[in-house]
């Protein structure tokens, strides 16, 4: 895992993360596109979101948690974005290492 402090994630680092839900855990990976700071609507940090349809977004537009915003490509290609609390986020790989 390359060593990112997890409040510095840029742009395009891949990233996963574990969602613990009621039919078990499930793993997402996909690209940080930008840090959204507790309090902040995803929205005003992320206008292009505002084009998107809502099904496309998968969390609160508002927390009190600070969180990365996360493209995920799903199977059928199309991309959702989910908003993972900063904690929960481990990096995989940054911009730098792609080949």
């Amino acid at each position: 895992m390359a060593d990112v402090k997890r409040h510095h994630i840029v742009p395009g680092t891949l990233v996963r993360w574990t969602i613990h839900g009621m039919g078990g855990d499930q793993v997402r990976e996909g690209r940080v596109v930008a840090y959204v700071p507790a309090g902040r609507d995803v929205r005003d940090v992320y206008p292009a979101l505002r084009d998107l349809p809502p099904s496309r977004f998968r969390a609160e537009l508002v927390s009190q948690l600070d969180r990365y915003l996360v493209a995920v490509q799903r199977p059928s290609g199309v991309v959702w974005l989910y908003a993972p609390p900063v904690r929960v986020v481990e990096v995989v790989r940054g911009p730098e290492e792609e080949g």
